[in-house]
């Protein structure tokens, strides 16, 4: 039995990943499908070559990459071990991994390329987006797209930073592209867009953003879908954990950041998103409320009482979680479930009350205050999340 090749060393894997995000960077003129999709999503910008990103394209034959990494020195054990290709399983060959689909590599804190997540523009793969696999360099529970590029080419502000978590490598570039903009217009804070790859916002990555930005107004910006209504339920656990200042923005029904930027100029994208900014509680008691109706769980809160009960069962706890922010959601709430705020209020308490046997919230509060009038200033809008206040813990 032949005896077990060594895996290449970890700077290995990081050459051959950078090799590859050159590679793919110097084809990415070569598709007119790129350049379709980048501008139907409002970040034609990021293929600039001087930029950050390295945007490129994966040519649709199978050992194109393969062919340019081993001719530049690479083995194909180098090739596996960095999940940019695969040994045939009959043939023997080394083919691709990527093929016809926008790269978009992924970096480490130190903006090394660790890996790609990679969306196909043939529109005959059972994926729209895939990711490197597992290797020695690349877990994706530990990485956030777009972060180490950022803290390489710092965005320019003053104060605190403020740190967008959107859904997809698109949102994340469409995000930089309107914080890019708005940096112009004196008193904004530094804005920094990232996104899972491939998976939930893990708490590893929360504790990531906490090394690296610490102090961050933390903001999630799922999509406005049923889909991103999904990932913001699932990130609500870790995100409202957070430290410092958390927030959420409700996005229209069916878009994404890149969406609103396709149809929009940059600033007042960037002014609207800003604009729908709230509590992260109250973000998370609105889906929750959704979700019961649009599970029949309650049908009609004002005519029956046990809808009313099961509502406020449902979101007694996101009031604990945001007391500062009761009277928005109340009336929030109410509005929904066609009550009145003082009876929602009323209700939320006595549900608490039932299940823990405390008339009030526990110690351990988060505070929140409604975001400042927006004023326009040289045909702007200019605006500081930092005015938005702090959530401190009391």
């Amino acid at each position: 039995m032949a005896a077990e090749r060594p895996a290449p060393p970890t700077e290995r894997l990081y050459e051959v990943n950078a090799a590859a995000a050159s590679f793919y960077a110097s084809r990415l003129r070569t598709s007119k499908k790129t350049a379709r999709y980048l501008d139907s999503h409002g970040i034609s910008a990021a293929t600039d070559p001087n930029g950050p990103w390295q945007v490129g394209y994966a040519p649709g034959r199978w050992t194109e990459l393969a062919t340019h990494l081993q001719a530049a020195g690479f083995s194909a054990d180098d090739v596996v071990a960095a999940g940019l290709g695969f040994i045939h399983s009959k043939s023997r060959s080394l083919l691709d991994r990527f093929r016809d689909r926008l790269m978009f590599p992924v970096t480490d804190a130190h903006n090394r390329v660790v890996g790609f997540t990679a969306r196909d523009l043939s529109g005959r793969a059972e994926a729209k987006w895939i990711n490197t696999p597992e290797t020695a360099i690349y877990q994706k529970r530990l990485l956030l797209y777009g972060l180490g590029q950022q803290l390489a080419d710092r965005p320019a502000g003053v104060g605190d930073p403020v740190v967008f978590v959107v859904e997809g490598a698109a949102d994340v570039l469409a995000m930089h592209r309107m914080a890019a903009a708005h940096a112009a217009i004196p008193e904004t804070q530094p804005v920094y867009a990232v996104a899972p790859c491939g998976t939930n916002f893990t708490r590893d990555q929360l504790n990531l953003l906490q090394q690296t930005l610490p102090g961050a107004h933390l903001i999630l910006a799922f999509d406005g879908d049923d889909a991103g209504h999904r990932a913001a339920d699932r990130a609500y656990p870790a995100a409202s954990r957070w430290p410092g200042q958390v927030s959420g923005v409700r996005l229209p029904k069916g878009q994404d950041p890149a969406d609103m930027l396709a149809t929009m100029d940059p600033i007042w994208a960037m002014s609207e998103i800003v604009g729908a900014v709230q509590p992260l509680a109250q973000l998370q008691m609105t889906n929750t409320i959704s979700r019961l109706f649009d599970t029949k769980r309650i049908t009609d809160p004002a005519r029956f009482v046990e809808d009313r009960i099961t509502a406020y069962r449902a979101i007694a706890e996101l009031f604990v979680d945001a007391p500062h922010a009761s009277r928005d959601m109340a009336e929030a709430a109410a509005e929904q479930l066609g009550l009145d705020s003082t009876d929602v209020v009323r209700g939320v308490f006595e549900a608490w009350h039932a299940r823990t046997g405390t008339p009030a919230a526990p110690t351990r509060l988060r505070t929140y205050r409604r975001p400042p009038r927006r004023r326009a200033v040289a045909g702007a809008t200019r605006w500081s999340l930092d005015a938005v206040g702090r959530e401190r813990t009391g």
